[in-house]
C-alpha cells in the first residue's frame, strides 16, 4: 500500500483546469472556509462527459449556497461572510488515493480485483457534504474526485493530453453515506464502498448512449441526418459571417480533412450524416464548446 506519488493539489489543479466549466462562474473556498463547507471546488459545469457518467443528459440548474444558511444547515460564524451570489451546479472534493496490491476477501466477493485504488473518507467532511447534497437535491451534483492512477508520470501525461477528467473516479457523496473508504479499479462512477462492502455502479456513458440509440431506432422519430445537416449548415454559416480568425481557419482546415476522409465512403447512405456529425464535433473541439444532445 502506498499513496499516490503526487500531492492532492497537483491533481486537483490539473483536473479543475480541464473540467469544462464557465470561466466566470467558478469558486474555490480557502483552506479555513473549506473546513466548514466540505468541498474545495464549485462551478457552473457544462462537461457533458461528467453529467453523462451520472445519467444526466444536461447540466443541473444550480444551487445558491446562501440557501445553506436559510435552511440552517450551516451556522453563521463571525465575522459573517457572504457566499457567492450566483448558483453553482457542481461541488467537488478532491482526494489523493492509495494504490493497493491486495484486497480483502470481503471486497473480492463484491467483484473488486487487485490492484486497485482506495480513497479514504473524512467523517466530518462527509457529514458537511451530505448536508449540502440534501439541500441542493436535484439542483446540483455533490461528489468526490479521485484519480484512477497513482504515478507522477501519469499525472503529467494526463495533464499534457487533456485526459484528466476521463481518468478520474467521481463517486457521489450520498452513495458513500455511512462508509469510510471508496475502492475502485477504473475511472467513472463504479466501485466499492467500505466498511460494509457495497458495490456501486451506474451504466457507463457508452451503455447509456447505446440504449438511447436502440430506443430511437424502435420509435418513429424524425430522421437524425436532417437534424445534423441543419446544425452543420448553421455552424458553417456563422463561421462565414464572422470572417477570418485563427480559430475559423483551424476549423476550415479540419473540415477539409474530414472531406478528404469522407471520399472513402462514397455510396454510404449515411455519408452526409457522418460528415455533419464530424463537422459539429470539430467545431466543438476548436471553439471549446460542449455539445449536449437531449434524447
Amino acid at each position: 500500500m502506498a499513496y499516490a506519488e503526487f500531492e492532492e493539489r497537483e491533481f486537483e489543479t490539473a483536473l479543475y483546469s480541464q473540467l469544462r466549466a464557465s470561466p466566470n462562474l467558478v469558486w474555490s473556498p480557502g483552506q479555513v472556509l473549506e473546513a466548514h463547507v466540505g468541498f474545495d471546488y464549485a462551478a457552473v459545469c457544462m462537461d457533458s462527459y461528467l453529467w453523462g457518467l451520472h445519467g444526466l443528459s444536461m447540466p443541473l440548474e444550480g444551487f445558491l449556497l446562501e440557501e445553506m444558511y436559510m435552511r440552517r444547515a450551516w451556522r453563521r460564524r463571525l465575522p459573517i461572510r457572504p457566499m457567492p451570489d450566483f448558483s453553482l451546479n457542481i461541488f467537488l472534493q478532491a482526494k489523493r488515493p492509495e494504490n493497493l496490491s491486495r484486497v480483502s476477501k470481503g471486497l473480492k466477493v463484491r467483484g473488486l480485483k487487485a490492484p486497485c485504488w482506495r480513497a479514504k473518507i473524512t467523517p466530518h467532511q462527509q457529514i458537511l457534504l451530505e448536508q449540502l447534497s440534501k439541500a441542493a437535491s436535484a439542483k446540483a451534483l455533490v461528489c468526490y474526485a479521485t484519480p484512477a492512477f497513482h504515478r507522477v508520470n501519469q499525472l503529467y501525461a494526463h495533464t499534457r493530453n487533456g485526459t484528466m477528467v476521463e481518468s478520474t473516479s467521481f463517486p457521489e457523496v450520498m452513495a458513500l453515506a455511512g462508509h469510510t473508504a471508496w475502492y475502485y479499479v477504473e475511472p467513472g462512477v463504479g466501485g466499492v464502498a467500505n466498511p460494509d462492502p457495497t458495490f456501486i455502479e451506474m451504466p457507463s456513458l457508452r451503455v447509456q448512449i447505446d440504449r438511447r440509440r436502440q430506443q430511437a431506432e424502435s420509435s418513429e422519430n424524425p430522421r437524425f441526418d436532417q437534424n445534423l445537416k441543419t446544425l452543420e449548415t448553421s455552424i458553417m454559416s456563422a463561421i462565414e459571417a464572422v470572417g477570418e480568425s485563427p480559430r475559423s481557419a483551424v476549423l476550415l482546415q479540419k473540415v477539409s480533412d474530414i472531406d478528404y476522409w469522407m471520399q472513402r465512403r462514397d455510396g454510404d447512405q449515411y455519408r452526409g450524416a457522418i460528415r455533419a456529425f464530424l463537422v459539429v464535433l470539430a467545431y466543438c473541439d476548436t471553439f471549446g464548446q460542449s455539445w449536449l444532445v437531449a434524447a
